[in-house]
């Protein structure tokens, strides 16, 4: 009457091949039975168990181990069966295919065993490699049919009924190994069980870095050494990653009760956890195996199951703590004897083992990183930020263009340190490393849970005299400098960057737009900025929060030595709404310098802030040159321009971008335009004519033409060059009109060849641009924000018209559209996990987009 307990094959193969096999086979373990069951029962004698075994239990026993005989004696007719050669054959899978298990044991195969029956002691947990203790032979595995009762089984959303863990991680199910029941008989007994849930696949570039979250009770036995229940999960291409414990290995043992066994017992629960494997590149496009292993306890009396979920998704939220690298800036500050190095950033989250395990109970700290393998550097942790950033050297390349590195982390309670945990891999290459002269860093900084990250040029002098220049001419003006800014792993967040100058002009826009976009790490060069603008402050916008430091601007490096620290701001109207004046102060370390001429006859003093008071506003700008009294040979000059009048002039004059002009044919600069965005014209009664001029003093401008508010390019032009904005009553001719509003802009020459050098060769990204060049390398189309963790997303295109089709990790269908423009606001309802987008891009390609539920 038992037999029919334990033939749990499925009928749906070929049925009269099954009748037949399964009628011998219980034949057989009815003789086994009658032969061998006292035979069990003197050896079980000799083995621990939670309470007394009764009739059924040893019953039990005895039948499995007659089925277990009986297979492996009529083993290829038992294959030929039960499992079709379909099943047997490798197809193309990979290791993310069915990885939530949401197709059930699709692409995965089944081996059950138990610790070797017949001898006294049973080894093997502390390596996780049961073998019997007389012989030393490992155990035999046998395939089992998927699923099987109490061995591999589906479950879906709920707690575990022992324990009360979440038995899904991902989606809305999850496969458990094992059980909390017994194998022959529902409670006393669990066999010694040992079940091997395996998945062969082929290994890509895309997948040789995977992972896979997993659940583990394991029942902790007092005095059972290397004998507990332990889990196991290894790929036959990684064993550098394997993983392996029993349950004595744990500090988690709490007592939980059984209503159903063993009452009060004492379990180690170690809820959802991630581990990676990261296979070598040399196994790539070789098939690779994954065994994950769960075993009960040697003697029998004790049990241990897993709850296996979401192979490929994301470590985030680990139980023994994570981290992931995302972020890589390859621009270093030149310091002698120092070299060049990458700084990578990354997040980490901590473990969340007090809940269930006895720890000391303190928080959890990420205590130590290191990169295994290769040296690294300014190691920097953020505790209440939960982010990271280390420099990684140059020095650690051999002859390889690009090496892939991961993380350890080291998490301490201030008692014990877990074992280390792994990060994902991340590709580094040397020649992306670049080495700027800074003249200041800031940073990293973390702010709201992104790292900024800020270096500041040193000044170049564009060809107006200095160390580096042939003609000597002094003019500072145009000696410029970039902002180099990181912002390391935003997840998709919306951005915007502003620059806010610390003196500006009188009834100017004191708050400039430098851009903004979506993104992963952000690597930009800010600038060019003119020196003479002076010091500003740097805004950074974040979701629900803002983040704020102050860019020193570089000394000078044009013209004297003596007038490179020279300051000119506080430019207002004087006296009258018509009239300007502004200060300059040139410091001197010299207590016995006599002071410096102005325009020649001027005196001045060092380190005073002298008030210039220039005069009409409609003079325009004005050029200044400075002469040290001391050393008349030592000169520097200046350019300068007059604020718009203080009344009744609403006008607004920005200069977004001064572009070079670049002509393939002669392969030679050939000139530059000016970007102004104009705006506060009326657009009934007022127009906006725009002039140039290439000296200060000539009034004679040449007009372009007039406008009303928008941005507007000018040029080329071939010098430096005087702009004239004035307001004149719509229809006037611009030469004659007569206007009491006006802006005079004065714009040097780019130093065009220096720059495309600096900005191209570290591949300067245009901000207005950067939703642009996102797609461009996305595939034209992003998910905003991603992650996301409410039930609607924006989708953002490049395309014309874009249609798509949205599917789950298992590749199960959820929904589609299609819409005409740049994006599209849909609801999207799932469950936490990975999806795809499936588009075709502008080629008519099929592309893939992927995105995470959180």
């Amino acid at each position: 009457m038992y037999v029919g307990m334990y033939v749990m094959f499925p009928v749906s193969l070929q049925a009269q091949d099954v009748a037949g096999f399964e009628k011998r086979m219980q034949v057989y373990m009815d003789e086994y039975l009658r032969e061998n069951l006292e035979k069990v029962k003197e050896a079980e004698s000799v083995r621990h168990h939670c309470s007394p075994l009764t009739e059924e239990a040893f019953v039990g026993i005895t039948l499995g181990q007659a089925k277990t005989s009986f297979i492996m004696n009529n083993y290829e007719e038992y294959m030929i069966t039960y499992f079709s050669s379909e099943n047997r054959t490798l197809a193309d899978t990979f290791i993310c295919d069915n990885g939530g298990f949401e197709d059930g044991f699709q692409y995965y195969h089944g081996y059950s065993s138990f610790y070797l029956p017949n001898n006294t002691f049973f080894d093997g947990s502390d390596f996780c490699y049961p073998v019997g203790y007389i012989d030393n032979l490992p155990v035999q595995f046998i395939p089992s049919p998927l699923p099987t009762q109490n061995r591999f089984e589906i479950v879906t959303q709920g707690l575990d009924n022992l324990v009360g863990i979440n038995k899904v991680k991902f989606g809305n199910k999850a496969a458990r190994i094992n059980s909390p029941m017994g194998h022959n008989t529902q409670c006393y007994n669990y066999e010694s069980g040992i079940d091997r849930l395996v998945k062969s696949f082929k290994v890509t570039s895309e997948n040789k870095d995977f992972t896979v979250w997993y659940a583990a009770v394991l029942e902790n036995p007092t005095g059972h050494i290397n004998s507990q229940p332990f889990i196991s999960i290894k790929c036959d291409r990684s064993p550098g990653f394997d993983l392996c414990f029993d349950a004595d290995s744990l500090k988690c043992e709490k007592e939980y009760y059984d209503s159903i066994c063993t009452g009060d017992s004492n379990f180690d629960v170690l809820n959802w956890t991630c581990h990676r494997i990261k296979i070598p590149d040399q196994f790539i496009d070789s098939i690779a195996t994954l065994e994950i292993t769960i075993a009960d306890c040697g003697f029998g009396g004790h049990r241990g199951y897993a709850y296996i979920d979401g192979i490929c998704e994301p470590c985030y939220g680990s139980a023994l703590g994570s981290a992931n690298l995302n972020s890589i800036n390859y621009v270093s500050c030149y310091e002698e004897f120092v070299p060049e190095y990458a700084t990578v950033c990354g997040k980490f989250t901590l473990p969340t083992l007090n809940s269930n395990c006895n720890y000391s109970g303190d928080p959890w700290e990420l205590l130590s990183i290191n990169v295994p393998g290769f040296q690294i550097s300014n190691v920097t942790i953020n505790q209440d930020s939960k982010t990271f950033c280390f420099n990684f050297p140059i020095t650690n390349f051999g002859n390889e263009d690009c090496l892939d590195i991961y993380l350890e982390m080291f998490f301490s309670d201030g008692t014990d340190t877990l074992p280390p945990q792994e990060s994902n891999t991340i590709e580094i290459c040397q020649n992306e490393y670049t080495v700027i002269e800074c003249e200041s860093v800031i940073g990293p900084i973390d702010t709201c849970g992104v790292i900024v990250d800020i270096k500041i040029s040193g000044c170049q002098s564009n060809g107006t005299g200095g160390d580096n220049d042939i003609d000597q001419t002094p003019n500072i003006s145009d000696d410029y400098y970039y902002v180099y800014l990181t912002l390391y792993d935003p997840d998709d967040l919306g951005w915007s960057i502003g620059r806010e100058l610390v003196e500006p002009y009188p009834n100017e826009e004191d708050l400039l737009d430098l851009g903004y976009g979506t993104g992963d790490t952000i690597n930009m060069i800010l600038g060019p900025f003119l020196i003479q603008e002076g010091d500003w402050w740097i805004h950074v916008y974040l979701p629900d929060c803002d983040f704020t430091t102050y860019i020193d601007a570089p000394d000078y490096c044009s013209g004297c030595d003596q007038f490179r620290d020279l300051k000119v701001g506080n430019v207002e109207c004087y006296l009258t709404a018509y009239g300007w004046r502004f200060n300059l102060y040139v410091p001197n370390e010299n207590s016995n310098a006599t002071g410096y001429n102005l325009n020649g006859t001027i005196p001045k003093n060092y380190n005073i802030i002298e008030p210039i008071i220039v005069g009409p506003i409609s003079g325009g700008c004005k050029v200044y040159t400075l002469s040290d009294i001391d050393n008349p040979l030592c000169t520097s000059s200046f350019t300068i321009c007059p604020p718009k009048p203080c009344v009744n002039c609403d006008l607004d004059v920005i200069v977004k971008d001064v572009e070079c002009v670049y002509n393939p044919k002669t392969q030679t600069y050939t000139g530059f335009k000016v970007h102004l965005d104009l705006s506060d014209i009326d657009p009934v009664n007022e127009q906006a004519c725009v002039g140039y001029s290439y000296t200060p003093t000539s009034f004679a401008f040449t007009y372009i033409g007039f406008y009303s508010d928008g941005s507007y390019d000018f040029g080329p032009f071939t010098d430096d060059v005087y702009m004239y904005v004035r307001i004149c009553n719509r229809g006037t001719d611009c030469a004659t009109c007569t206007t009491s509003c006006y802006k005079y802009l004065y714009i040097p020459k780019p130093d065009c060849v220096t720059q495309k050098e600096i900005e191209e060769g570290l591949e300067k990204r245009s901000i207005e641009k950067e939703l642009v060049e996102n797609q461009d390398t996305k595939g034209e189309l992003i998910v905003i924000p991603n992650p996301f963790s409410t039930d609607e997303v924006i989708i953002r295109s490049a395309l014309d018209v874009t249609v798509y089709e949205i599917f789950d990790m298992s590749g199960r269908f959820i929904q589609k559209g299609s819409f005409k423009g740049r994006e599209e606001r849909i609801k999207l309802n799932v469950t936490k996990g990975t999806y795809f987008i499936r588009y075709h891009d502008k080629t008519g390609k099929p592309a893939i987009v992927r995105m995470i539920k959180l």
